[in-house]
């Protein structure tokens, strides 16, 4: 037994050892680090464990980015040298966006909706649209000044009343749903997005969504979360190096009787550090992958937002709206339209507010909002106050969704392209313009002689309703091509006449120029019958319209519209006499 005893004082410490030894063992067991079979970090699953903090990813990025937020104003408000240097980029960032903002605004747009539109619309015109729309910078705006004004108008009236920003509301043509925001105040919206819309109510849900961006100063976060970022950071690895410099010590201090314990805890403690720091360093960066530093480089196109910018956008935009009247209750509603027109239209996906993923969640949370308002909306449709539309919104739509699906016809978008000038007819149906195209796609899709013969007939609604002013002269030359699929030698007289006027427009609209394809025509002439006809270049045409100019020594000066002296003139064509149905 006495073997087995010890000197009471030795007993002592050694008691003292064996528990400071266990309190430090449940510490290392806390930190989950305690190397026990099947729990050690080695032996786990390295898929499974990616897969895991993957999610917790997701879950927690709102939190990190509204916590980075709050730690990137203070850092803003409290140094000096940080407050300088977000400065520096934001500035960067906004001259990017007014050097962006000037090529877009003076671009020449792609005239596939002039008055001159169609086979034999103004080649030049169309011609240096191309060009334009080849360059690096193929955005350009809308060439609608009403609808332009009236945008502008709406986009204002949402401004809240506080506001210390100014703002702009432009169109840009382009058929895919888009709307965006530059940090100095413009908001575009293309036509491909008014071309989704089915009322006023929401077109103020879009342009709101683009005001809170600014008016909840994204773009400034844009530049100051990944500055914060990086300051977060290196704050944090010093706060690590101290922690650990602590443990190092007291792992000395306990290294008598408890070294390899002592040891454990402080790797246990480090790796714990680093495990986590390294888990808020991804969650982080999932965020700042979206806040390009590179400001420089910043260009329009589709932003995509974080989630914590887009819900707050999103309930911002609620807010705007419901405080003018609109009818909230259609918010939902434009989501169910941009989820259908995805799954007609799969590149309408590409757009900003048509991602997949979140047309979903965002038709959730507005009805999450309704639900909130409940009793404010209720009193609003009780009082006869809430709007849907104004008297301007349809007959404006007639004229934008006409011709976005123009535009979605060139970029042989055909859904979109019938879906678009199907609505504008359902507006206004005497629109020549909106039956031709509508009668090109119906044409170029056809599967069988039904839908032939239903674009033959959309054709003929176009020639009718553009008869008088011949501002479609490709109308006429698809009504010849109609009738020559007949191979009916009866109807040759119509399809001589109709190519000939043709032709005759074609000059008119390209300054006396015939068609590039003018030998394809006389072929057409001569299976129908005409070997004689010609038609030359005109080089001097007509200026009936325009003031005469006289020539005065080395100065040129506008004439007396009464004046009877007058530039010569060549003889314009006699008109072919119009063919008979």
């Amino acid at each position: 037994m006495k073997y087995f005893c010890f000197h009471k004082p030795i007993y002592k410490a050694s008691v003292f050892a064996l528990m400071v030894i266990f309190a430090l063992g449940i510490q290392t067991l806390s930190y989950g680090q305690i190397p026990i079979p099947g729990l050690s970090k080695k032996d786990k699953d390295k898929d499974k464990d990616k897969k895991i903090s993957e999610k917790q990813i997701t879950v927690d990025d709102a939190v990190n980015v509204a916590k980075l937020v709050i730690y990137g104003n203070k850092k803003y408000q409290s140094d000096s040298d940080f407050k300088q240097q977000v400065e520096k980029f934001y500035n960067d960032l906004k001259r990017a966006h007014q050097q962006k903002a000037f090529k877009v605004n003076t671009q020449l747009p792609l005239r596939v909706m002039g008055d001159l539109e169609g086979e034999g619309g103004n080649n030049s015109a169309r011609y240096m649209g191309a060009v334009s729309a080849s360059n690096e910078v193929s955005d350009a705006l809308y060439d609608n000044p009403m609808l332009q004004d009236y945008i502008n108008r709406i986009g204002q009236s949402l401004v809240p009343a506080n506001s210390d920003k100014v703002y702009a509301f432009r169109i840009l043509q382009d058929p895919l749903p888009r709307a965006e925001s530059l940090s100095t105040g413009t908001i575009y919206i293309s036509t491909g997005m008014l071309g989704t819309l089915d009322n006023e109510a929401q077109l103020a849900y879009v342009l709101g969504h683009e005001i809170a961006h600014i008016e909840k100063n994204h773009w400034f976060n844009k530049v100051m979360l990944p500055l914060a970022f990086d300051e977060y950071n290196d704050e944090k690895r010093l706060e690590a190096a101290e922690i650990n410099k602590k443990k190092e010590r007291r792992r000395n201090l306990f290294a008598l009787g408890g070294s390899v314990v002592g040891t454990g805890i402080a790797g246990a403690a480090g790796s714990r550090l680093a495990d986590g720091f390294y888990l808020g360093e991804n969650i982080t960066y999932n965020v700042a992958s979206l806040l390009d530093p590179n400001v420089k480089a910043a260009t329009l196109g589709i932003t995509y937002w974080g989630r914590t910018e887009e819900d707050e956008a999103d309930k911002t935009s609620f807010d705007l709206c419901l405080a003018k009247n609109y009818d909230v209750n259609e918010v939902p509603k434009l989501y169910a339209v941009v989820k259908n027109l995805i799954l007609a239209e799969p590149r309408a996906g590409l757009g900003f507010m048509a991602e997949p993923n979140r047309v979903g969640e965002r038709i959730t949370e507005t009805e999450n909002q309704l639900t909130v308002n409940k009793s404010k909306i209720e009193q609003l449709s009780k009082d006869r106050k809430l709007i849907i539309s104004q008297p301007d919104f349809e007959v404006l739509m007639a004229e934008v969704k006409r011709d976005n699906g123009v535009i979605a016809f060139y970029y042989d978008m055909f859904n979109m392209t019938k879906k678009n000038l199907e609505s504008s007819l359902r507006i206004r149906s005497d629109d020549a313009k909106a039956h031709y195209y509508f009668a090109r796609v119906l044409k170029l899709t056809s599967k069988n002689p039904i839908e032939k013969e239903r674009a033959l007939s959309s054709f003929a609604t176009a020639y009718k309703l553009d008869k008088e002013r011949g501002s479609l002269p490709g109308v006429r030359l698809q009504m010849a091509l109609g009738l020559m699929d007949l191979r009916n030698p009866s109807k040759n007289s119509e399809i001589t006449g109709y190519l000939k006027e043709y032709v005759r427009l074609y000059k008119i609209n390209n300054s006396g120029a015939v068609p590039p394809n003018m030998d394809i025509i006389y072929d057409y002439l001569t299976q129908s019958g005409d070997k004689a006809w010609f038609s030359a270049p005109t080089s001097n045409i007509s200026t009936q319209d325009l003031a005469p100019v006289n020539v005065q020594g080395t100065s040129i000066q506008a004439a007396n519209p009464q004046s009877t002296s007058t530039t010569p003139v060549s003889k314009p064509e006699t008109p072919p006499s119009r063919p008979r149905r």
